[in-house]
């Protein structure tokens, strides 16, 4: 999926396999899509498509139908979700900018992601699952999450959970 103009997805489960990956290069660009989820596979054994957001304007969030979290299909809350059975490390890179909003958990358990630059976007519950996760530049993200007991950081903290 290569993103060169202003692209507007529909809701749903969108499900990139066998190398298949997301790019936004083009400054110009916009991905845009409330209630989304994307699924990076490797269905056929070979490599997990790369991520690399590093372009453009970014407003995408994770679906909230209030589905049984668990339950088959149902991808409540996650935005990126990287198959466990990755045969190789990838890697993911997001340079947001100040129009940017992600709102949704990421997912990519064998892979290194890179926030560069003039990040500066809003998150709202953003959740970072990865094998290494850098900040480069002037990175910052802000993150809100109403309601939930961990509540809101701005910067860059980490913090570990089980």
């Amino acid at each position: 999926m290569n993103i060169k103009g202003t692209v507007n997805l529909a809701p749903g489960t969108y499900i990139l396999d066998s190398g298949a990956g997301m790019s936004m290069t083009n400054t110009g660009a916009a991905l845009n899509c409330t209630g989304c989820t994307f699924i990076m596979m490797n269905s056929s054994g070979g490599s997990v498509g790369t991520v690399d957001l590093e372009g453009g304007t970014l407003n995408i969030s994770a679906p909230s139908t209030g589905c049984t979290v668990g339950a088959s299909g149902c991808y409540d809350g996650m935005l990126f979700y990287q198959s466990r059975s990755a045969a190789s490390d990838n890697t993911v890179k997001i340079n947001g900018n100040n129009g940017a909003t992600i709102a949704g958990a990421l997912y990519f358990p064998k892979a290194d992601i890179t926030f560069n630059g003039d990040s500066g976007m809003s998150a709202n519950c953003m959740q970072i699952v990865a094998k290494d996760v850098k900040f480069t530049g002037n990175s910052s993200i802000t993150n809100s999450c109403p309601g939930v007991d961990y509540g809101a950081f701005t910067g860059k903290k980490v913090r570990l959970v089980e």
